[in-house]
């Protein structure tokens, strides 16, 4: 997360194996800071609505941000590799 390319400077993440949720926030203003959220787990009274909530907010900064509009590189050699031998040629 910290080393992602995007503008932004609150970025958040999930760490999941299906069953327990944790939720990070990453400060990247002045210095670094992770703040993660409590371990949910979705058979645990409660917590199954508490992680949909945190998924539909989550939903909404990201529909409110331009967080999506990230290019990946190109894997190398595929045909829009700008970066491979062939491509410079074509």
């Amino acid at each position: 997360m910290l080393a992602a390319p995007t503008p932004q400077e609150t970025l958040y993440g999930m760490v999941t194996n299906g069953r327990n949720f944790i939720f990070i926030k990453l400060d990247r203003h002045h210095q670094p800071l992770y703040a993660p959220s409590e371990e949910l787990i979705v058979d645990r009274a409660n917590d199954l609505e508490k992680t949909l909530q945190i998924l539909k907010r989550l939903a909404g900064i990201a529909a409110s941000t331009d967080s999506w509009n990230i290019t990946a590189p190109s894997p190398p050699g595929s045909a829009i590799d700008s970066s491979s031998p062939s491509a410079a040629q074509n």
